[in-house]
């Protein structure tokens, strides 16, 4: 999907997915990760999710990303969350106590041309980039324990 359509429906304000309470199995699973409270926590795709909430009461820093804005401005608003917005080259990050929300494409965070380094020849190729470096890779793991 496109990310024009996530946003549409943000605008458009057809969020059925959104869920209004905590996620059941993550409060279930959660306490058997035995995580120190000070562990950081991160949630791609997060909305506006309460699980956020429920994961930073525990004494974790969360770090979030979501593509939409309003869905991040309706969480810090829906909760009294008075987070600073800074604005960076490929995310806005609003940031409050333990609470990191990045707003941006999340898929496509690394997904830029990786270019060699320009020739060092003189003449008239000189600084010229010709080629360009093998495609950056990110790889995410996740482990459950049922």
């Amino acid at each position: 999907m496109q990310p024009d359509f996530w946003l549409d429906r943000w605008r458009a304000a057809q969020i059925g997915f959104h869920q209004a309470a905590t996620d059941r199995h993550l409060m279930a699973y959660w306490p058997n990760l035995k995580l120190p409270a000070s562990s950081s926590v991160f949630v791609p795709l997060c909305g506006k999710s309460l699980d956020l909430l429920w994961l930073n009461a525990r004494g974790h820093s969360v770090a979030g990303v979501e593509l939409s804005p309003i869905a991040l401005e309706s969480f810090c608003m829906e909760h009294g969350i008075p987070a600073r917005r800074r604005v960076l080259a490929d995310f806005d990050v609003y940031q409050a106590e333990r609470l990191a929300l990045f707003r941006g494409d999340f898929f496509n965070a690394f997904n830029h041309t990786n270019l060699d380094p320009p020739r060092l020849i003189f003449g008239p190729s000189f600084g010229l980039i010709n080629a360009s470096a093998p495609a950056r890779q990110i790889q995410l793991g996740a482990r459950l324990t049922w």
